[in-house]
């Protein structure tokens, strides 16, 4: 029986309720804090959930480009920094990487929900034909991967997983399988 390869984490970047930064979201864990919070960012009094994990203080700061930041939905954005955070803790030298061999799994429940909003709310008061081309790419869940890929040059597999709450665990998988695999 042949031994698997060993697959370690080597960077970690964190985009959460609990923080936008992995020592600070480990803290808040371990300190059995909630990120649940009263919703402000939007009018909720109708709703029957008047709470959830907000991000909150999340700024794109050096890691994405300010112009793009602007046109895609939130959801890419988190995707972009965090990844972008994971590959500096990692102290990746992306230019010594074999880009042909350096992929991206994400994992989310949804994608683009303030893209989809934005979209339907479009379709309903003024029409189809109005709605932005980029409606589809921005609220699918694979497009943070794919415009990180593109920002980092990866060629690699690039795919994302969407499986309600154990999304990251399949994630880490899938990703662990990719490396052992070669």
């Amino acid at each position: 029986m042949s031994q698997k390869r060993r697959v370690v984490v080597t960077g970690m970047g964190v985009v959460s309720c609990f923080g936008n930064d992995v020592d600070l979201f480990y803290e808040q864990l371990l300190a059995g804090k909630s990120g649940i919070v009263p919703i402000e960012e939007f009018p909720c009094e109708e709703l029957p959930t008047r709470f959830a994990g907000v991000i909150r203080g999340f700024d794109v700061g050096d890691y994405m480009d300010k112009k793009q930041a602007r046109r895609v939905d939130p959801f890419i954005r988190y995707v972009m920094v965090g990844g972008k955070k994971a590959l500096e803790h990692a102290q990746l030298d992306l230019g010594r990487l074999d880009k042909r061999r350096s992929g991206i799994v994400i994992g989310s429940g949804m994608g683009g929900m303030n893209v989809f909003y934005d979209g339907v709310e479009t379709i309903l008061t003024k029409s189809f034909k109005r709605l932005t081309p980029f409606f589809v790419p921005y609220i699918i869940t694979n497009m943070g991967g794919a415009l990180l890929a593109i920002d980092t040059g990866f060629k690699g597999p690039n795919f994302s997983i969407s499986t309600a709450c154990a999304t990251s665990n399949f994630c880490i998988h899938a990703a662990a399988e990719q490396i052992q695999q070669g």
